[in-house]
């Protein structure tokens, strides 16, 4: 999946900032290297060859087909195991699909992705919920030795503004919408709330559906925002407009139709935000978009009997939940992690299933 990572991944950070070439001079920039071994690789239709050991007949099943599930499930099969995943929505890529728009990541390299997975025998099942049309339970009925789970935090992070929520978004939902074309392109005046990658996608697509006016609110300073230097600086390019030290109190809507929203100026101090005393300004808006991150569908798991850690699925150092045999990675057990650190994560939990199902 390296051909995603060079697009996506902070590799100013991650890579770039531990290159020992960095330290006298100027670091490797693997993004480049990755993005040209990829691209030569296609024009000149050389493949990677996975080596597969001898089927074992141990049925696997991998839910959610976002970066986490996809390397596990790739890892699995290279061992032997009779891999399946299912995906609730109608293709595959999870957050590489339905998360990140297409201008930063192309949905071709996705069909490219799918096809290689079918070429391993990887069965796909698209359509298929977890806690509606599938469940461990059922699972396990039907053979499954091991499950995986990679559905992802699903639920966006919000905070009460008004008791009505008309044309309030929460950013998973609305880049899912968007990604099916179901967003409305008249959204007129829209206000982010964040700092994150997120936030700096959805300004950009509010821009480019031909909103009037698109702001990105964020409480703390620009220097504190977790969004890559490279997509703020598209944002500023685009003409949005950031409000740094800028929180969002409330909103208020007249005849069911969002007005305006109400601010508060914020300033740090030892590390804290703190608001500023008399510093109250309204802001008219026609539509707000959480983008300040998100959980795992927490009523969900428990239904099962899974448990958590604070708003995490809890884990053993193995990967493994509380329920026997159940392994989970990817944002269910991590928060605000990368695309690359998702990888990770289904490269070991493959690594504890082999070593589980030879116990």
């Amino acid at each position: 999946m390296s051909d995603i990572c060079s697009f996506i991944c902070p590799s100013e950070k991650m890579c770039q900032n531990k290159c020992i070439k960095g330290i006298k001079g100027s670091s490797v920039e693997i993004k480049l290297l990755e993005n040209f071994v990829n691209s030569w690789a296609k024009i000149n239709n050389i493949e990677y060859n996975y080596n597969c050991k001898t089927k074992k007949n141990i049925k696997v099943a991998v839910i959610g087909s976002g970066p986490s599930g996809i390397s596990c499930s790739v890892e699995l099969t290279k061992l032997g195991y009779d891999v399946t995943i299912y995906e609730k929505e109608t293709n595959i890529g999870g957050l590489l699909r339905y998360g990140i728009p297409d201008f930063r990541l192309s949905k071709d390299i996705l069909c490219d992705l799918e096809k290689k997975l079918k070429k391993l025998n990887i069965k796909i099942v698209t359509n298929s919920e977890y806690g509606k049309d599938i469940t461990i339970n059922n699972l396990k009925k039907n053979g499954y030795k091991s499950i995986f789970l990679a559905c992802g935090a699903s639920k966006g992070i919000t905070y009460k503004l008004s008791n009505n929520n008309s044309n309030i978004y929460e950013a998973n939902d609305f880049l899912n919408k968007y990604h099916k074309s179901k967003i409305d392109k008249d959204l007129g005046t829209v206000a982010i709330i964040g700092g994150g990658n997120v936030a700096m996608d959805v300004s950009r697509i509010c821009k480019k559906l031909n909103s009037k006016e698109v702001y990105v609110l964020y409480r703390g300073p620009v220097q504190k925002m977790s969004a890559r230097e490279k997509e703020i600086n598209s944002v500023i390019k685009e003409n949005i407009k950031i409000m740094h030290l800028t929180k969002v109190l409330s909103c208020t809507h007249e005849n069911n139709k969002l007005k305006y929203i109400t601010c508060i100026k914020t300033e740090t101090k030892e590390n804290n935000i703190i608001e500023i005393e008399s510093s109250e300004f309204n802001l008219n808006v026609d539509a707000i978009v959480f983008a300040i991150g998100n959980i795992p569908n927490r009523e969900l798991f428990e239904k099962e009997g899974l448990l958590f850690t604070d708003f995490l699925l809890k884990v053993d150092e193995n990967m493994m939940t509380n329920i026997k045999g159940v392994f989970a990675g990817g944002d269910l057990i991590q928060s605000k992690a990368s695309v690359c650190e998702a990888i990770k994560t289904g490269k070991i939990a493959a690594e504890n299933i082999e070593k589980y199902l030879n116990i």
